[in-house]
């Protein structure tokens, strides 16, 4: 399934809640990097190449810049730049990455991180902790400007560490401090101007490669000499294809001209993995939820009743058997998925809605809304209700569910029309306010995380529609106890586990009657790739991974070689 690439957040595969956050409440973790682990075919060797498409929705942009709201995703993050540190879905840990060790103090308000010795930027300048206070510091500036100042941290460096101060306790944001956020120099970013609007078409990292060349076809990554962790990378080329859909996409997998993809399409077991069922593979691990949003900065939707009526209305076992070929589940009306609804969610909640038109209609009227010939009037205006369902185009499968949203919003006299635009496109509309309704994914690792991306608002409120809101709370839900309760969680020691339930409990009631988006079903993080010449591949039982991890495919890459 597909996310939306936050630039800084986006996305682990679930884990327990509680787990989890015990894992980041321990403190410290261990020096030791990353390990590989070869999966078949023989001793592992140095060389060759992986051909990968990534992109499904038309030409690369030269955007390398991690901060970028157009950042092309084309492996930037994890091949050039990396995060002080990882997290192996498999063993549930933090790996220490360009950070050796962390350590909680004040309650939570504050985390000092031991920045690795001995790292150098792929120009071979060191990587020193001073690059680590800058980037956090440019990470301020912007947090700033997206009126995010809660994240906003006092920076300063002691020795070999890097103490972050902050004015709330940040145990759940540690995903985004420690995985989410690529270490950038301040020799190409100290005088950008606006941080958000630099392409950064010649990156500098301290990743595993450097980038050789760029056009809107081909991404082309080497090797970078100076990489931090000897022997590693054992590919020596990464070439990333731009494809101009799903489609095409599938296309070059099923004739074996790439490696590895993200591709879903409706058939893709058929059309590939049973072409060679043991080269040809689908690795489709939990990954959060897809919710419908309806923009609420729009005075339709502001009607509650107008929310809970779709919701009753929408049939989400055929979303999930038709538009998602059975591989996303119909979601639980918490917006909770995978393992953290296991640990997290209330039993009441636990089973999706069905369908009910008589109660969808009978909620309506309730609302003020009537049906006069088929058809669903506001009962002021006398106007019929209908909405744009806005998309990337390039999402087939999403294509799909808003061709069956269509038809069953008939069934309440609404009349929704589908508007498939650019990648692009869409994440700066649904950013900015400028939509009626979007698809909406929500990931975590932690049940935080997923409620987060639907509450969140900042302390000076919602931003004005046309201003950017980092993709989270898309659909511009202002809610008190919500929002407090977020906070209340902020606070809360992760082993005290009776507060955090309190707290928990508090949002999905409001997620069930409030309806500040419509959770439709769940969704998976979404890998093909072609077992043979190279393999290390991720699976079921090798699950390293990290999915919802920004940087992720750092370790896709270091896992990655071909066996003699």
């Amino acid at each position: 399934m597909r996310t939306r690439q936050h630039h800084l957040r986006s996305s682990s595969l679930m884990v327990a809640l509680l787990g989890v956050m015990v894992l980041i409440a321990a403190g410290c973790g261990a020096t030791k990097a990353a390990s590989v682990t070869v999966a078949a075919g023989g001793a592992t060797i140095s060389g060759g190449t992986l051909t990968a498409a990534t992109n499904g929705s038309g030409p690369w942009s030269p955007v390398f810049n991690p901060f970028s709201p157009t950042y092309n995703y084309a492996f930037g993050f994890g091949a050039v730049y990396e995060s002080l540190y990882m997290y192996n879905d498999k063993t549930q840990q933090e790996l220490p990455w360009l950070a050796t060790s962390f350590a909680w103090a004040d309650g939570g308000d504050q985390i000092t991180f031991t920045i690795r010795q001995g790292v150098k930027w792929s120009n071979g300048q060191p990587f020193t902790p001073a690059d680590v206070a800058f980037t956090f510091g440019l990470l301020n500036k912007i947090n700033a400007e997206n009126n995010a100042t809660a994240l906003e941290a006092k920076v300063s460096v002691v020795g070999d560490t890097v103490v972050l101060k902050y004015t709330t306790p940040q145990y759940v944001n540690f995903d985004t401090i420690a995985y989410n956020t690529p270490m950038v120099p301040p020799f190409t970013f100290a005088n950008v101007g606006d941080p958000l609007k630099f392409e950064d078409t010649h990156p500098i990292g301290t990743g595993p490669f450097v980038l050789k060349s760029a056009t809107t076809e081909y991404i082309t990554y080497t090797r970078n000499p100076h990489y931090w962790q000897k022997g590693e990378p054992y590919i020596s080329t990464v070439r990333d294809v731009s494809a101009d859909s799903n489609s095409s996409m599938e296309a070059l997998l099923i004739a074996h001209q790439i490696d590895y993809s993200g591709v879903f399409t409706s058939d893709i077991k058929r059309t590939f993995v049973d072409r060679a069922p043991t080269q040809n593979v689908v690795y489709t691990p939990a990954l959060g939820t897809i919710s419908l949003a309806l923009n609420q900065a729009d005075s339709l939707f502001q009607n509650v009743a107008l929310r809970q009526g779709i919701s009753e209305a929408i049939n989400r076992t055929e979303l999930s058997t038709i538009g998602e070929s059975g591989a996303e589940l119909p979601a639980s009306p918490s917006g909770l998925s995978g393992a953290v609804a296991s640990t997290s969610i209330e039993p009441q909640y636990a089973s999706p809605l069905t369908p009910n038109t008589t109660k969808a209609l009978s909620i309506l009227r309730s609302g003020g809304f009537t049906m006069k010939g088929g058809k669903l009037v506001d009962g002021t205006s006398g106007k019929q209700i209908a909405f744009s369902l806005e998309f990337p185009g390039s999402y087939s499968d999403w294509m799909t569910d808003c061709s069956l949203l269509q038809s069953q919003m008939k069934t309440i006299g609404i009349n929704l029309t589908c508007d498939s635009v650019s990648y692009n496109r869409w994440v700066a509309d649904t950013s900015t306010g400028v939509y009626q309704a979007s698809f909406d994914p929500a990931t975590g690792p932690q049940a935080y995380q997923e409620l987060e991306e639907v509450f969140a608002v900042g302390p000076k409120g919602l931003p004005a529609v046309g201003q950017s809101n980092d993709s989270v709370n898309i659909e511009r839900f202002d809610n008190t106890p919500a929002v407090n309760a977020l906070a209340a969680l902020q606070k809360i020691t992760p082993t005290d586990t009776a507060a955090l339930k309190k707290q928990y409990d508090i949002l999905e009631a409001i997620m069930v009657k409030d309806v500040p988006v419509i959770p439709l079903f769940t969704s998976t993080y979404h890998a093909d790739f072609v077992d043979g010449p190279l393999y290390g591949w991720p699976s079921t039982t090798n699950s390293y991974l990290c999915v919802a991890c920004d940087g992720a495919q750092e370790q896709l890459l270091l896992n990655v070689h071909e066996s003699k």
